[in-house]
């Protein structure tokens, strides 16, 4: 998730483990996959119309994650919920060749 925190100023990225339901802070601008802070291979994708619901994807190992904007909803979240919602972008991402489980090649 990523929204307005009340650990730190401004927003925050909140990751969650979809197998126990672990969840801990992470930088906002640092791919969970690979690690990488380089700003130009970080973005984020989501469908129109749905801005509440993106990837963060990484063009330097092509790994993603999954990320609700809370700020972008009013709906409440519940993430169990939401790990079954963001299937359909997923498939967006494995179409344009990233993965959950992206490695660091000579080739990326």
């Amino acid at each position: 998730q990523v929204g307005e925190s009340k650990k730190h100023r401004g927003a925050a990225r909140t990751l969650w483990c979809s197998a126990c339901h672990a969840e801990w802070d992470f930088d906002r601008v640092q791919c969970a996959v690979c690690g990488t802070r380089s700003h130009q291979n970080l973005r984020y994708r989501h469908v129109e119309g749905d801005a509440a619901h993106r990837l963060h994807v990484c063009d330097e190992c092509h790994g993603y994650i999954r990320a609700v904007f809370r700020g972008d909803t009013t709906k409440p979240i519940d993430l169990m919920v939401e790990d079954v919602v963001m299937t359909g972008i997923e498939a967006i991402a494995v179409k344009e060749g990233y993965s959950r489980t992206a490695v660091r090649t000579a080739a990326n």
